[in-house]
């Protein structure tokens, strides 16, 4: 009886994983928006500066699902500095409004990008 609940347990977990993981299972190829960027748009992704206050457009690659959508806006909105996270799984584009004393870098939007499993292609305002 044990080992039953065990693997009802096991079961449900590999089942939630196959329909909630959107990178090993794309539902509709073609959909995904995919940008580029300037060599000097990459280099600006490094910098460790603090951005300036205001509004952002954040393009994102690999932005193609609710579950995406998700992990990028908890990653964002738990930078010290940003408030009023919105995503666009449409065009892939995020906007966040940046402020107060303590901002991030663009270094950091990256890394919470990359946490969120997407790719911050640029940022603009």
């Amino acid at each position: 009886m044990y080992s039953h609940a065990l693997f009802g347990r096991c079961a449900f977990a590999a089942l939630v994983l196959t329909l909630s993981g959107c990178a090993s299972s794309p539902k509709d190829e073609g959909q995904e928006v995919t940008y580029s960027a300037t060599p000097e748009e990459t280099r600006q992704l490094a910098s460790t500066t603090p951005l300036e206050s205001g509004s952002l457009k954040l393009y994102m690659n690999g932005l193609s699902c609710p579950l995406c959508a998700t992990n990028v806006d908890q990653q964002i909105d738990d930078l010290p500095g940003t408030s009023d996270v919105k995503v666009d799984l449409r065009t892939g584009i995020v906007t966040v409004r940046v402020e107060g004393a303590e901002r991030p870098s663009p270094k950091q939007l990256a890394e919470a990008a990359d946490q969120a499993g997407v790719t911050l292609v640029k940022i603009e305002r």
